[in-house]
């Protein structure tokens, strides 16, 4: 947990029988959960590592310690810059929601105490947006003076751009744990669509238990794409490698068609199928335990890896490549032709071009031997 205070105190000068005392603008913020008996706890380092989906108790307050003042608060709860702020829930029906604050819509009396939310949420999808699994939640508290100042609830910014007198954060971050870490290369994270408890039921399973999950698969690219799927062991230890290597999988497209059949821990490349163009297919997985397995593997928790990766036609690369690239066999045949048919042209050019000089020189031989180019007969000169 970071916690970060900083605190201006606005000063207000009260005369009371010629004694001058301040008083100051001071707000108090504490983070809770529930003890699930209806009693609030101290939120405290909680280090539990959080599952897609589930809804967590998360109670921040604020308390005016201070003077009578106006409060508004800000919540960030966001991962890799993506905001989630749509997972908080809970909010008091006293707060007004106006830009990125939520405003108290009354004066925050002395001794007060507000009860922002309760409730926050780790998204079902979280695997599909990121592979970072800490979210962190940041609320802002902040207060100005009553005195001399008075919101306008109407405007985009009711305090008027003035800064407020003290400002409080308190942040924590949430760590996800996924029974399964999914990777994608190629590019092709975006066509596959997995649920959040896709193989959440691996940690729970006991020798003899079998289980069913499933993942679509989209063709989002402009060509045919072959997909494949590999497993990796990196992170786990020997036992956990020796227990998904011992367990079963069978891996079936929505036509029933067997894709694999054999051990969890396949260390090959395994082919889930060619899909065309917009070609849509829901895989099935299912994994059996083998019943005979003795205790030494019942404590374990091992957790997957799993790696799509995906193959295209080289035709499609080769469209696909810079506008620069060499052309293809068939480019050149078609510049070979092109070329002999100009050099043809200028031969038949240079040849007319020969004819008719000789033409001309003949014609001048015949008219200086006077002979009628006709008949080829010899005439007298004129005199």
């Amino acid at each position: 947990m970071t916690m970060c205070i900083s605190a201006i105190y606005a000063m207000s000068d009260q005369m009371t029988n010629g004694v001058i005392s301040t008083g100051a603008v001071d707000i108090k913020l504490d983070i809770y959960k529930s003890d699930g008996q209806g009693q609030m706890i101290d939120y405290g380092q909680d280090e539990t590592k959080r599952f897609p989906g589930e809804v967590i108790s998360y109670i921040p307050q604020v308390s005016n310690i201070g003077e009578n003042c106006y409060l508004r608060v800000k919540v960030e709860y966001v991962n890799d810059s993506v905001d989630f702020s749509t997972y908080v829930t809970g909010f008091s029906n006293e707060l007004t929601k106006i830009g990125d604050y939520y405003y108290y819509n009354k004066v925050f009396d002395s001794n007060d105490v507000l009860k922002i939310f309760d409730t926050i949420k780790i998204p079902e999808n979280i695997t599909q947006i990121t592979d970072n699994k800490k979210i962190r939640i940041k609320i802002i508290a902040q207060a100005i003076q009553e005195k001399n100042f008075e919101p306008d609830y109407s405007l985009g910014d009711p305090w008027k751009g003035i800064n407020p007198t003290e400002s409080i954060d308190i942040s924590h971050d949430i760590e996800t744990d996924l029974q399964i870490d999914i990777k994608y290369e190629d590019g092709i994270k975006d066509d596959f669509i997995i649920p959040a408890d896709f193989f959440e039921n691996l940690k729970k399973s006991m020798p003899g238990d079998s289980f069913t999950n499933s993942l679509e698969i989209r063709n989002l690219n402009k060509n045919d794409v072959k997909y494949f799927l590999r497993f990796t062991t990196d992170g786990l230890v020997d036992k956990d490698i020796e227990l998904l290597s011992k367990m079963n999988l069978t891996i079936l497209n929505q036509s029933g068609q067997v894709l694999y059949e054999g051990k969890f821990l396949e260390q090959n490349k395994i082919f889930l199928g060619e899909f065309k163009i917009n070609q849509t297919d829901k895989l099935i997985f299912n994994v059996s335990v083998p019943s005979d397995l003795g205790n030494d593997y019942i404590l374990l928790n091992p957790k997957a890896t799993l790696i799509f990766s995906a193959e295209y036609k080289e035709k499609d690369i080769i469209k696909r490549k810079d506008k620069n690239t060499n052309p293809e066999t068939g480019d050149k045949i078609d510049w070979a032709i092109t070329i002999f048919l100009i050099s043809s042209i200028g031969m038949v050019i240079v040849r007319l071009l020969e004819f008719r000089e000789r033409e001309n020189i003949d014609s001048i031989n015949l008219k200086n031997n006077n002979i009628n180019p006709v008949n080829g007969e010899k005439g007298e000169k004129d005199e």
